[in-house]
Formats: C-alpha cells, sequence, structure tokens
C-alpha cells in the first residue's frame, strides 16, 4: 500500500466510533480510496461491509489525520454477483459501495483511483469471487478512470 491513506490497519484500529453497538470492527470488510481528479484534488473515501455504520454515523471523518468522506450505501449502479449459495450477493459490500459511489459521482471524468480493501478471511483474501466479477465490470464501465486496487485480510476469521 502507497501510503497511510490507505492503510486499512490504521482505518480498523479507529473506526469502532462508526460503527454499531455490537459490531467488531474485526469481523467487518472495510475499504478506502483516494480519488484524484484532473486538476490534482483529492478526497478519500471509507466504506464498510454491510449496515455495520450507526444511523447517525457523520458523513465525513478524521482517522490519523486524514479526512474521509463515508459511503454508507451501495447504489446499484455496479451490479452484483451471487458468490455464495443460496443466492448471496455482494450487494452491499464495503469495495461495492465506494465503486458504486465512484461510477455515481465521476462517470466521464478522468480520475485516478487507488483502493484498498481488506476482509478477515483466512480461507478467501481480499475481495470475494463477486466482488471479484464486479471490480473489472466497474472498471469497463469507466475506461477514463486509472485504478489500482489492493487487496488483504486480517486473517482473523474462517
Amino acid at each position: 500500500i502507497p501510503n497511510n491513506t490507505l492503510n486499512t490497519d490504521i482505518i480498523r484500529a479507529n473506526i469502532n466510533p462508526l460503527l454499531k453497538n455490537r459490531i467488531d470492527p474485526n469481523n467487518i470488510s472495510i475499504a478506502v480510496a483516494t480519488v484524484t481528479n484532473s486538476r490534482g484534488q483529492t478526497i478519500n473515501l471509507i466504506a464498510v461491509s454491510g449496515q455495520s455504520l450507526k444511523g447517525n454515523a457523520p458523513s465525513t471523518v478524521t482517522i490519523n489525520g486524514k479526512n474521509y468522506q463515508v459511503v454508507n450505501t451501495d447504489s446499484g449502479s455496479i451490479g452484483s454477483y451471487v458468490y455464495a449459495l443460496p443466492n448471496k450477493t455482494n450487494y452491499n459490500h464495503a469495495e461495492i459501495k465506494l465503486a458504486s459511489y465512484l461510477q455515481d459521482n465521476y462517470k466521464g471524468q478522468r480520475i485516478n483511483v487507488n483502493m484498498a480493501i481488506q476482509n478477515t478471511s483466512r480461507r478467501s483474501v481480499g475481495m470475494c469471487n463477486g466482488c471479484s466479477q464486479s471490480m473489472p465490470d466497474f472498471a469497463r464501465q469507466n475506461r477514463n478512470f486509472n485504478i489500482k486496487i489492493y487487496e488483504g485480510s486480517t486473517m482473523r476469521n474462517p
């Protein structure tokens, strides 16, 4: 990972105030992104899997001195894939929330995107099979985006 802005371990260690009670930050997937437009302006984005955020979670948060815009919904603009039976899809996964946000807000623009994704699985490190299909779709639908994705896992869960 090229910089601390994308360091999911730092994010995970500081995200608890955004999460619903009883949500353990060690049991959710986290995705962060830096987005730089053609004018050199950069914003940072953060998302977590599912509906883990508190209902009153702020729209922006500062972690380790960096400001992040919180993306808490998946608009569905990327689409979803079944990755486990019966009919478990990747809708609302952290990285898909970020991808749909980027497509909805930057389609047609030239941007550089660096995204880091961290799940908690020992068996399936990084994106699930569904997200591994959705992200190439996202790239094909947004050919003006220069996208780099870093994936990993905490290796804490099966």
